[in-house]
């Protein structure tokens, strides 16, 4: 599984500066990028309508280095929770 898959979910809206803050949901590592695509779009969909209109996605190849920190942060998260999961 080379391909992580994770959503920005959105938090709170900041209407003085028009920004919304969100957290990173790992969705999960995925055999190919199509398959990361679609369980990113089907997080977002389960999501409340007002939610998902601002939510966004990272499809990642777990393979390539030198990604940028959040991503590198993200893709040990997927990895740590899926040793968890097969414990």
């Amino acid at each position: 599984m080379n391909h992580l898959a994770a959503v920005a979910a959105p938090q709170t809206f900041h209407p003085e500066t028009d920004i919304t803050a969100c957290t990173w949901q790992v969705v999960g590592l995925y055999d190919s990028p199509q398959e990361a695509e679609t369980a990113a779009q089907s997080y977002i969909a389960a999501m409340p309508s007002d939610a998902a209109k601002e939510a966004g996605y990272l499809i990642a190849d777990t393979t390539t280095e030198n990604h940028p920190p959040l991503v590198q942060k993200l893709i040990a998260r997927a990895k740590t929770e899926q040793q968890g999961a097969q414990a």
